[in-house]
C-alpha cells in the first residue's frame, strides 16, 4: 500500500473508525436460553405420553435443544463464561389441547423476536433467522395438530 495514495488512506480509516458490532445483551441472551430449554422439556414431555403426535413433539424438542446449544455458543462467545440457566421443569398438569394452546403463541412471539434480533444484530442474523423459521414451523405444526383434534361437525 501506498502510504501517500489518499483513496487507500480512506479506506483504512474508514475501517477503523466503523462503530463497534452490537451483539444480544447478556440478560435477553439468558431469557431466550430459558425459554428454548422449557420449550424442550415441555415437547418431550408431550412426547411422551404417545398418540399419534409423538413423533412431531420429538421433532420439535429436538429443534429447541439445537436452539438453545446455539444461544449457548453465543452466549460463550460473548461472554467467556457458559450461561448459569436452570432446567425447566415441563408443565405435565395440562391436557395435550391446553399444552398446544399455550405453546401455539410462544412460538410465534419467539419467532417475531428471533427475526427483530436477526434485524438488531446483523453479525448473528442467519442464525436468528434460522431459529425464527423454526419457531413458525413449531407453531404451524401445532395449529395441524390441534385442527386434527377438533371435533367434525356434521350438517343436516
Amino acid at each position: 500500500m501506498d502510504i501517500y495514495d489518499p483513496v487507500k488512506v480512506q479506506e483504512v480509516w474508514s475501517r477503523v473508525l466503523q462503530p463497534p458490532q452490537t451483539a444480544p445483551e447478556e440478560e435477553m441472551l439468558l431469557q431466550w436460553l430459558s425459554g428454548e430449554q422449557a420449550s424442550a422439556a415441555t415437547y418431550r414431555a408431550l412426547a411422551s405420553r404417545g398418540g399419534s403426535f409423538a413423533q412431531r413433539f420429538r421433532h420439535m424438542a429436538a429443534d429447541e435443544t439445537r436452539h438453545f446449544r446455539r444461544l449457548a455458543a453465543l452466549y460463550f462467545l460473548l461472554f467467556g463464561v457458559r450461561p448459569k440457566v436452570f432446567p425447566a421443569a415441563a408443565d405435565t398438569e395440562r391436557s395435550l389441547s391446553a399444552a398446544m394452546r399455550s405453546a401455539y403463541p410462544a412460538e410465534l412471539s419467539a419467532a417475531k423476536g428471533y427475526h427483530n434480533a436477526a434485524r438488531r444484530f446483523p453479525e448473528q442474523a442467519s442464525m436468528f433467522n434460522a431459529m425464527a423459521d423454526d419457531e413458525e414451523e413449531h407453531a404451524h405444526m401445532l395449529w395441524e395438530m390441534t385442527a386434527a383434534l377438533m371435533p367434525r361437525t356434521r350438517r343436516f
